[in-house]
Order: C-alpha cells, then structure tokens, then sequence
C-alpha cells in the first residue's frame, strides 16, 4: 500500500484525526448522525476552549502553528536498498519513493511525532451530520515551490488523477469518494461512499495534493525526473541520479513545516554489508530499513565494535499468531485452545527467536503499537501444569497411559503445527511443538513451501498455523475475524478469516464498527472485540515483533521512529537534529 513513508498504516493515525473533533452547538462531548436532518458539524483545526470539546481525553483541539522561518543545516544521508524509479506521488511504490514524495507534497492533514492530527494544507475540515461529506479550508499560505498559491482546484485536480492513476498504489483512497468539488478558492467539499470513522479520515489524511496548473498538462506525469518538479512540501528536489542517490534540499518557506536538518540524501545500496559499512565509517547515518535481531543483539554486546551506531526499537504493527482451524475437533472446543494458549512460553520464544525485540502477546489479540490495542488485557500465563489439568477437566485424558493425550473418542491425538519452510519459523513452530510436547500433546512441524503458504490455508487444509497478520488496516483487521470472510465455497476460504471464526457476538460488533462514524465510539466497539476474542481464543496470539533501525547516535539526533513504521517517515525527518559542530 502506497502510504508506507507519509502516512503508512494510515488507520492510526487517520483515526487520530477524530481526536480533534469538536461539536458545534451540541453539548454532548461525543458527536453521533442526528436522526433528523438538523444541521450540525464536526470540525478539526481551529478551536477555542469556549466554543469546542475535544472528543477524546487528553487531546485539546489545535490550531494551525506560528509560522517561524528557523534555520537548518547539515546533510542527513539514509541508505535505501531499492531503487527511486518515480517521483509520481500517484505511481510511487517503495519505501524509498514514498518517503521522497512525502517530503516533496503534502496531504491536507498530517500526523505528529505522537500520532496525533494537526492541519497541513487545510487548516480544519469538518463533517456533517451524516458524516458522508467532508469540507476542508485551505491555509492561504499554503504555496507551491514555484509561489503560486494552493488552492481548492489542486484538491480536485489531485483526486481525479487518483481515480485515473493505471496502476495506483492509492486507489483504495478514490473508492471511498464519490465526488470532488472546489467551493471556492480555499473550500474543497468531498462526497462520501461510506460514513465509516476510518473512511471518513483516509482522504485528508492520505491524498497527495499536486499541483492543477503543472499536472493537468500531463496526466501521469512518468516522465517528471528533472528539477522542475514542483510540489508544496517541506523539501524541493535538487538532484536525481537513479540508481545512485536522490538529493532534496531544505526550502525554509513551508506555510507549517519547519525540517532542522537543511539536506537530505537518500543513496541506495542495495548490499547490506556494504551498507553496514558507510554507517561505521560515516558515509551514510542511517540505514532505512529494519535490520535483523541478531545484528542488533551483537551491536548491544559488543559497543565496542560498532562505536558510533545506536539500535531504535520501535513497537510494530504485525502479530504472529497461531491460526486454528475452528470447525474441526478439538480446535472447535474454547477449553481446549485455551489450554493450548497457557502452555505456550511466549516469553521464552521471544527471548530465543527475538532477543526481547518483541512484545509477548500475553492474550491480547492487537500489538501494543496499534492505536486500537486495548491496555486492559487479561494475560494469559504461561502455565504447563493448569494447561494440563484444564485438558482433563474437558475430557482429554491419556486413557491407554502411553503418555499421550487422546481425543474426547479414545483415538491417538495427533497435532500438526504448520509452518513456512523458512528457518526463523521452523524454529518456533518447533519451540511451540516442545511446549506442548511437555504436556503430553503428541505434536508434529509440517513446513509448507512460501509459494504455497496462503493456498493452504485458503483452502483450510491445516490445524496449526504459524502465520502473521498486520493490524494498521483496521478494516483487514475486523474482515479476518468476520462471518461472511470465514465461509468457504468451492474449497477455498472467501476472505482473510481462514481459521473459520464464527461468532454472531462478534460478528455483530464488527458489522457496528465496520458502519460507525463517530470514532470514540469506533473504539469501543472494537474494544468490545477484543473482550470477546480474548474469551473464545480464535487464534492464539503469540508475539508483535519490533522494528528495529540502525543508525549513527553521533552525528543526528531526536530519532522519532513511528510504529509500525520505523524511520522512513515524513515525521522522523522532520524532527530530525543535527548535533552542533556537525559539518554541512
């Protein structure tokens, strides 16, 4: 998904959004769709303490920034490993692409270093009643870099070349609209498909705005690779060299965005070991991508070694889990994949497969990064003997005394625990298959080649499953766990709920969540969720692993890698500090 470097994993903190939401003329302090068609709205951006409340605790409303033009210096150079082919905000794929056109353009909203929304290109947008149109209004002094004005027909320009783009990493974003419309200069009034929370916020938060004036004399714009580029962000393009590097200077005039840093130079280096190696020697002072925990582990033993180098671990966005086939015994009984749960040693698996660079589950079927995690979980302990004895409590005793646990019927149960075939999974299907072992489970690894992964449990043709899922979509996140993408015709599994979960309690929270507009509301229905997953244990959650980055502790600092993300992010760079008496 496109938004990987400006706003990736765009549900947290379009959701964020909401945070700022205020109710005029409604004393209630959570706004929900009037039942009548009396006039009301919800705004972000300005406010004031008299005439606004914010939706959430600890959130007040903001404000568009003073505008103070400070100085930067220094050069930031962050290795990349694939290549920057585009610049077409509406074409970009990699990492490194995204993150150049996150610094070159700007969405009408964006996030800060704590996730929270502020306003970018709009200074407020604000819903109706209905919450299926959105209005947003322009900083007047919102500019392109060749000093014309952004207006309301760049919002209008830009989401038509969306719906346009051939192959368009954002094309998920022209869905949710039906139509576009310039007001007047500075008012855009979007036409909405769905009144959904999280839809309501993509768009503002994830629509590149380009320039009317420059793009509608080339649609698709591929071949914009000069310094003619024009865009509004905090950076302009100074040299491109595909294959080598791609330079961006600082422009010290964006109309909210104030970069420390006056350079920025994305090289890539496709050789991880080479690149190890401009960092130690000091020709590049970050890498911009996750390293492995074992490089990390060997960096914090061994300082000396890597002087200079510092490791960022930030919480991620994905949950390894352990999928069960729920329609097939004994996977069907909760007392037994609860005990299936109890007698696994997250703990011990993080530390052996991770290093601690992992948060253990404990039970909690979200990862602690995500904005949705619920902090009041139940754990699950890891507890061989009570896994043990809640076995036998629900039946599954060792009847011939063989030293094996049978099914409820007498007969041998035999448990197959599925794995890609790659060694990091294999070893902790095995470390899983060791743990249940030591209860008297008889447990076999079956690794299945990566090419067939997915057609397996499509298919269903599994009972364990080591599989990983993310959680920044909250909408893939509630389709894995609903009704109607957990059927199966014509031997394959419709959607991403290949374990068959099948939960009317549930089901009718997510289809709440999946049509809810207001999102504190959102929130707690999704919170709801999680209580009834934490209860029937679907899958088993295992671990969240996080991302860990590398970078030179002695030439930048004010790291603020995201969740979910790492540093490839418009935010990160941003915040970034040189330290003093660093060479420009």
């Amino acid at each position: 998904m496109y938004p990987s470097a400006h706003n990736s994993h765009w549900i947290r903190p379009a959701v964020m959004f909401w945070g700022l939401v205020v109710v005029a003329c409604v004393p209630s302090t959570h706004w929900k769709s009037a039942p009548t068609p009396t006039p009301k709205t919800a705004m972000v951006g300005v406010a004031t303490a008299a005439s606004a409340t914010p939706t959430r605790p600890g959130i007040s409303a903001v404000t568009a920034p003073t505008r103070i033009i400070a100085s930067a210096s220094g050069e930031l150079r962050i290795a990349v490993r694939e290549d920057i082919t585009t610049l077409n905000p509406f074409e970009a794929n990699n990492e490194g692409e995204s993150l150049a056109v996150s610094l070159l353009y700007d969405t009408l909203l964006e996030t800060d270093s704590d996730g929270k929304p502020r306003p970018n290109l709009a200074q407020r947008c604000e819903t109706t009643a209905l919450g299926t149109g959105l209005s947003c209004w322009l900083d007047p002094q919102a500019h392109w870099h060749d000093g014309r004005p952004v207006t309301a027909e760049d919002v209008v320009t830009s989401f038509y070349l969306l719906r346009q783009a051939r192959a368009s990493q954002m094309a998920w974003l022209a869905s949710l609209c039906d139509r576009v419309e310039a007001i007047n200069e500075h008012e855009v009034r979007f036409s909405l498909l769905s009144a959904q929370a999280s839809a309501i916020t993509a768009l503002p938060t994830n629509l590149i705005i380009v320039p009317a004036h420059v793009w509608s004399e080339v649609p698709q714009r591929e071949d914009a690779k000069d310094n003619s580029l024009v865009g509004s962000g905090p950076f302009q393009l100074s040299e491109w060299i595909p294959g080598d590097r791609l330079v961006l200077h600082n422009t010290q005039s964006h109309h909210n965005t104030q970069a420390g840093v006056a350079t920025v130079v994305l090289r890539v280096l496709r050789d991880e070991v080479k690149a190890l190696e401009e960092l130690r020697t000091g020709n590049v002072d970050a890498l911009g991508w996750a390293i492995t925990p074992s490089l990390a582990k060997d960096i914090q033993a061994q300082p000396d070694g890597y002087p200079g180098l510092e490791v960022l671990a930030t919480p991620g966005l994905e949950m390894h889990i352990l999928l069960l086939n729920l329609p097939s015994p004994p996977y069907d009984q909760p007392a037994f994949r609860k005990a299936l749960a109890k007698a696994i040693d997250t703990d011990a698996i993080v530390e052996t497969a991770w290093g601690k660079f992992a948060d253990p589950a404990h039970g909690a079927p979200f990862p602690r990064g995500s904005y949705w995690y619920r902090a009041a979980v139940v754990p699950i302990s890891f507890d061989p003997e009570l896994a043990r004895q809640e076995l036998q409590s629900a039946g599954y005793l060792d009847h011939n005394r063989d030293g094996w646990i049978e099914h409820l019927d007498g007969s041998r149960l035999q448990i197959r625990i599925a794995c890609k075939d790659t060694l990091s999974t294999r070893h902790v299907a095995q470390r899983i298959a060791a743990d249940w072992q030591a209860i008297g489970l008889s447990v076999e690894v079956d690794a299945i080649d990566q090419d067939q992964w997915i057609p397996t449990l499509a298919a269903g043709e599994f009972e364990c499953a080591l599989h990983k899922t993310g959680f920044a979509d909250i909408r893939s996140v509630l389709a894995s766990f609903a009704i109607d993408r957990g059927t199966r015709a014509a031997g394959r599994t419709v959607g991403p709920n290949f374990g068959g979960y099948s939960s009317p309690e549930a089901n009718e929270l997510i289809l709440s969540a999946r049509h809810e507009p207001d999102t504190a509301a959102e929130l707690e229905l999704i919170h709801r969720l999680q209580d009834t997953l934490e209860r029937d244990v679907p899958q088993i959650p295992l671990y969240s692993p996080h991302i860990l980055n590398l970078v030179r502790s002695d030439t930048f600092g004010s790291w603020q890698p995201q969740a979910g993300i790492g540093l490839l992010h418009r935010t990160t760079i941003v915040a970034v500090q040189p330290y003093s008496g660093r060479p420009d």
